[in-house]
């Protein structure tokens, strides 16, 4: 498992990768969440592989997306809790 941040509490899981997870959980193409957050498909495909950063606005529309709230969708990234 690829982690981007880890502290004492908690461990996250690559954008890229929960990305991907998301995305297949839901049943769409990256040509679908392309469409739905109006950028190209290879943008989407960079925001995937983690050749490109993502904007912070575009989690707001992600979390739409996904018919959850930010705070939820923050927390599809975190691996687990440490405690």
């Amino acid at each position: 498992m690829i982690l981007i941040y880890k502290d004492k509490q908690h461990k996250f899981r690559a954008i890229g990768v929960t990305l991907r997870m998301l995305r297949k959980k839901h049943g769409y193409t990256q040509e679908q969440i392309a469409e739905k957050l109006f950028i190209s498909r290879q943008a989407y495909c960079f925001w995937e592989s983690e050749r490109s950063e993502i904007p912070l606005f575009s989690f707001l529309k992600l979390a739409d997306i996904y018919s959850m709230s930010l705070e939820e969708l923050i927390h599809v990234f975190l691996v687990e809790d440490l405690d």
